[in-house]
């Protein structure tokens, strides 16, 4: 296994003037100037086909933009945007955007996204896990290929000799191959229990005790991992 932390700006070439993709599907225009509302995605996370998902916070701090801030659901091409107000002055939207670059090169390196931590509206610093460091070397090729900024701060390597049995690493190899780990998932506890003619109850002991060696295993390197950089 290989962890690596890499920090992306989401600005093509160094430019985007509306700010965050996610910004453009809300009812207010808050990228250019929006009467004052404030806007700050505190998480964002990466799905398959090219979807995009933030958790956006919004503050209007003086309380004049009410009308403009909908509190409903609305879905189109693009994506779509839930809307829940906290107080007077403060909203939390969920956007799904449906043509994120960056989720579509996530979707298609392999590589698990376990964390996402926005700096600002434009960088982000991601933190994944892999098979191995051919992967993720890959995908920060085909970032900036794409034209996004992108900087590695740590990679290094999970030892996982001697964590899991013979049986357990087939088994996760075995699922990880066969789109277990998908996005959607391409297959089920169901099939992955058939490929081993095993019951359905006995793979999915297997595979959670598997993740959670794996897990553990990777949170011991957590402390050493978050003292660099």
């Amino acid at each position: 296994m290989h962890f690596a932390r890499i920090v992306v700006d989401r600005r093509i070439e160094g430019k985007r003037p509306v700010g965050n993709a996610c910004h453009m599907l809300l009812p207010i225009q808050v990228w250019d100037g929006g009467g004052g509302v404030k806007v700050e995605v505190i998480r964002c996370s990466y799905l398959g086909d090219g979807m995009g998902r933030s958790l956006i916070r919004i503050t209007d701090p003086k309380g004049t933009n009410g009308s403009k801030i909908t509190m409903n659901t609305t879905a189109s091409l693009l994506g779509e945007y839930a809307i829940t107000k906290v107080s007077n002055n403060h909203y939390l939207a969920i956007v799904l955007n449906n043509n994120c670059r960056l989720a579509q090169l996530i979707a298609e390196s392999g590589v698990f996204m376990i964390r996402a931590v926005p700096y600002n509206d434009y960088v982000t610093e991601w933190h994944l896990l892999a098979p191995n460091s051919i992967m993720i070397n890959k995908l920060v090729e085909r970032i900036r290929h794409a034209g996004f900024n992108v900087d590695k701060c740590q990679s290094t390597s999970v030892e996982t000799e001697g964590v899991l049995t013979p049986k357990q690493y087939e088994v996760l190899r075995f699922a990880f191959d066969s789109g277990y780990y998908d996005v959607p998932r391409r297959i089920g506890v169901d099939q992955l229990a058939e490929s081993f003619e095993l019951s359905k109850s006995t793979m999915s002991v297997i595979i959670r005790s598997a993740e959670r060696k794996v897990i553990n295993s990777f949170l011991n390197h957590a402390p050493d991992i978050e003292k660099i950089g």
